[in-house]
C-alpha cells in the first residue's frame, strides 16, 4: 500500500501522495490519531524517554505515545 502511494522508506517523501504514505506509516508505527499527529509540536516530544505527550479533547486529557526505534530513526534522527 505504501509503495502504491509512492512512499519508500529509503527516499524522502516529495510528492503529495508519498507524504500520505509517510503519514500512514507514522500512524501505524505510533498508533496516533490524525488530530494528534497534526497537533504535534517539538515541546511535546521527550527525547530522553522517546515518547510524545499528546492531548485529546478535554474529556480524555493527555497520553504518552512511545516512539519505536523505527519511528525514532526515520522521523527524528533524520531531521
Amino acid at each position: 500500500m505504501l509503495h502504491s502511494c509512492g512512499y519508500y522508506v529509503d527516499e524522502p517523501p516529495i510528492t503529495g501522495t508519498s507524504r500520505v504514505g509517510a503519514i500512514m506509516l507514522f500512524a501505524i508505527e505510533t498508533g496516533m490519531r490524525l488530530k494528534e499527529m497534526t497537533r504535534l509540536k517539538w515541546p511535546m516530544v521527550n527525547i530522553e524517554n522517546r515518547v510524545c505527550q499528546v492531548s485529546h479533547d478535554s474529556k480524555t486529557g493527555k497520553r504518552e505515545v512511545p516512539l519505536s526505534s523505527n519511528v525514532w530513526i526515520r522521523w527524528f534522527i533524520s531531521i
